[in-house]
């Protein structure tokens, strides 16, 4: 009965926890999801030490596990990781229906109290059910997914922009992604590149819609998407699942506009994106990115000494927690690479003005890099200099000026 009692105890904290990450704001939810997790767990630990049995911790752990490991069987994805959660999930389901030791007489009361003996084995246990969690949360991009991707669906009462062309297609892996087909405000629209805009995270095309229209308005073609888990697309976001989903893009962008010339522009977090699309297909003959970071572990450390923690510790964290892939810093692998546009802000306060600086100056390919002074993350488009990024633009998609 008390084995029992502990059990529902973790499955109580697992839906407190699931109910807490739900009510809270989008942002903060994906935020506070792993940190909520971990002290659930410490907490429970305690418990444990007090009760002499992690009971708690395994119905927590398997009930937490249940839904990534579904998600990762359909996707196919992290392989390794989704193996070292299954042993997780094995340990804890193997432990829960353990049958309970016999209680050993009470020890005559004394001053000194005798060493617990089961007190080690205990830790022990708790110590091999967080390695394997922190190394499967590692190894499946689980951190990555749940701190990097802020999907919002597109809400019913939406209002569609006007001439909105609304295309469904599949990602390389077959997941049902969203799309939207613009015709440039402008007669000439035809005769200029089409452009495939990768969007950035926090939101979708609806939401960033803005951070796009300007490229409309001055007369371009444009081919933009929601990754997977975002918007009206299916399946959920991943490392991974976001570049077959960009390539598939892509692709449906030539089938809409076959024999055209074939441009991408990449914003924020679809910046690494667009330049591994840039990097491995030839059709791209020209390419812009508006802030890209190099790696998403360097980012991460970036954000964690912006969220306070102390700069000797981030370094670790990062590596700790943060695989590298899928990178832009790796993305370099055709020759020649097409013609590139880099630009940022230097009030910039997600990606760090000295990141994409890197980028452009590693870029092996014909670049430039356009600073924006006092501009904040994107809306390049506005202000005393949204003219000079669009003459930028321009001569970059025209084969004019400096590069």
């Amino acid at each position: 009965m008390k084995k029992w009692f502990d059990a529902g105890i973790g499955v109580c904290f697992y839906f407190l926890w699931v109910f807490l990450t739900r009510e809270l704001n989008l942002f903060v939810s994906y935020i506070a999801l792993l940190p909520l997790f971990i002290g659930f767990f410490a907490l429970l630990l305690a418990w444990s030490l007090i009760r002499r049995t992690n009971t708690s911790l395994y119905s927590l752990t398997a009930a937490a596990l249940a839904s990534p490991l579904l998600n990762g069987f359909r996707t196919g994805e992290n392989k390794w990781g989704i193996f070292i959660f299954t042993l997780a999930f094995s340990f804890c389901i193997w432990q829960l229906f353990q049958r309970p030791e016999v209680p050993k007489e009470k020890e005559r009361k004394s001053r000194k109290r005798p060493p617990d003996p089961d007190r080690l084995p205990l830790l022990g246990r708790a110590a091999i059910l967080s390695l394997m969690l922190l190394v499967g949360a590692r190894e499946s991009d689980l951190i990555v997914s749940k701190l990097y991707f802020v999907p919002w669906p597109i809400y019913s009462d939406y209002t569609y922009p006007e001439g909105v062309q609304k295309v469904f297609f599949k990602s390389l892996d077959g997941t049902v992604l969203n799309g939207w087909y613009f015709h440039g405000k402008s007669p000439d629209a035809a005769k200029r590149p089409v452009l495939l805009y990768v969007h950035g995270n926090a939101g979708n095309m609806a939401a960033q819609f803005f951070q796009f229209n300007f490229l409309m308005d001055w007369g371009y073609d444009v081919f933009t998407f929601d990754y997977r888990g975002f918007g009206l697309s299916e399946g959920h976001p991943s490392r991974e699942g976001l570049w077959k989903d960009t390539q598939a893009a892509f692709q449906e962008m030539t089938l809409l506009q076959p024999g055209r010339p074939y441009a991408v522009v990449g914003f924020s977090m679809g910046g690494p994106y667009a330049l591994q699309l840039a990097a491995h297909e030839p059709r791209v003959f020209r390419a812009a990115f508006l802030t890209c970071f190099s790696s998403f572990r360097e980012i991460g450390i970036y954000t964690l000494k912006n969220w306070g923690c102390p700069p000797w510790a981030a370094p670790f964290l990062g590596w700790l927690l943060i695989p590298n892939g899928l990178d832009a810093r790796d993305a370099e692998l055709i020759d020649p690479l097409p013609p590139a546009l880099f630009v940022q802000g230097t009030w910039d306060g997600n990606i760090p003005h000295e990141m994409t600086e890197k980028m452009a100056v590693g870029y092996a390919g014909p670049h430039e890099f356009l600073p924006m002074p006092n501009y904040p993350h994107g809306d390049y488009f506005k202000g005393p200099l949204g003219g000079k990024f669009h003459q930028a633009l321009d001569e970059l998609f025209a084969g004019r000026g400096k590069i």
